[in-house]
């Protein structure tokens, strides 16, 4: 199989660090590689950073506290190429309007990531304000910067995938020797369009599989809906 890592990465960092720079079961990637890089320490990034075969999130954001957001495909991409010269490329794709549609609507951390992302404005390399505009901008420059970045490096490869065309884990598997039926939908939103006085009938056993923050906004809508039924009552008793 490939040894992949999303966000998180086996952690091979001193637990002198503190609680809060280890999640789940490992260290998020980008601090580890921040840390890696700020330390000087005498091994490549990745290989620190749990030599996986595939690295699919690497960014850290709304981190005042550890430096502020930090992007390592971007940011420390120099480092990253000449320690892996050879490395592949995913550039996943899906119509602009509706990644911002997604960075509004995705709450992971209690907010929008759209607002955990504009706190990076000053941080995220071409990233000029926090409205959709903007961001909007900021994905149509990264696109061409990706592109012209493998062009003057030609060893490496560049996939650029349409995560929501029907044949993407078709396509995938032919790059890559995978499974197709490995490719789906993962972190669906699936309280978008759902009205408070909807969440009553989401199955009991779903809610517990939900992230954190969809269970809280659940909760939420609940508290709403019980608090008009019960304004509607005393109305109706007066």
């Amino acid at each position: 199989g490939v040894d992949t890592s999303h966000f998180t990465c086996r952690k091979r960092m001193p637990d002198s660090l503190g609680p809060d720079e280890w999640i789940d079961k490992g260290v998020q990637c980008g601090k580890c590689i921040r840390y890696t890089l700020h330390k000087n320490l005498d091994e490549p990034l990745l290989e620190r950073c749990g030599d996986y075969d595939v690295y699919t999130q690497l960014d850290v954001e709304n981190e005042a506290k550890h430096g502020g957001c930090f992007f390592p495909q971007i940011q420390a991409l120099d480092v990253l190429h000449e320690e892996n010269p050879t490395a592949t490329f995913i550039l996943t794709f899906r119509p602009v309007s509706k990644w911002i549609d997604s960075l509004t609507q995705w709450k992971g951390f209690d907010m929008p990531i759209i607002e955990r992302l504009g706190k990076c404005q000053n941080m995220l390399p071409g990233l000029h304000g926090s409205t959709p505009k903007h961001f909007a901008d900021w994905w149509c420059g990264h696109v061409e910067f990706v592109r012209s970045f493998v062009k003057q490096h030609p060893a490496h490869k560049l996939i650029e995938v349409n995560i929501e065309a029907e044949d993407a884990g078709e396509y995938i598997a032919g790059h890559f020797g995978i499974d197709a039926n490995c490719w789906e939908h993962k972190n669906k939103n699936m309280l978008k369009g759902v009205a408070d006085h909807e969440v009553h009938h989401i199955d009991e056993k779903a809610i517990e599989n939900m992230p954190m923050w969809m269970q809280k906004d659940i909760a939420k809508k609940k508290k709403r809906h019980e608090q008009i039924l019960k304004n509607q009552k005393m109305q109706f008793e007066e």
